[in-house]
């Protein structure tokens, strides 16, 4: 149950290509343990680079650096392998709409 003490901290969950994803994971209630995370592109089943840091004081921050690919994603969580509460969390992001993309009619 040292699991369910921690928690992800719900957020923006819908970004565009090129973005970074930032998540704040709270573990100070949740005893002795480790912090582990898993982005998967729902797809295609890739796997995207997932850092966990530690802030200190059971507080982790779990960072996708520019997702390229559009479509869902999907990021466990995981405090001495069991899944926090709100894990896995869903992420959607759509295409950047830049001005180089934009042609006049």
């Amino acid at each position: 149950a040292a699991a369910a003490a921690a928690q992800a901290v719900a957020g923006e969950r819908k970004f565009l290509t090129g973005d970074d994803v930032e998540m704040c994971v709270d573990t100070s209630d949740a005893g002795v343990g480790q912090l582990t995370a898993e982005t998967v592109h729902k797809d295609s089943g890739m796997r995207i680079d997932t850092l966990v840091v530690v802030h200190g004081n059971g507080i982790h921050s779990v960072h996708l650096k520019q997702l390229e690919k559009c479509g869902v994603y999907e990021t466990s969580m995981k405090w001495s392998g069991k899944h926090v509460p709100g894990s896995p969390l869903t992420i959607s992001v759509a295409e950047k709409i830049t001005a180089a993309r934009i042609s006049a009619s």
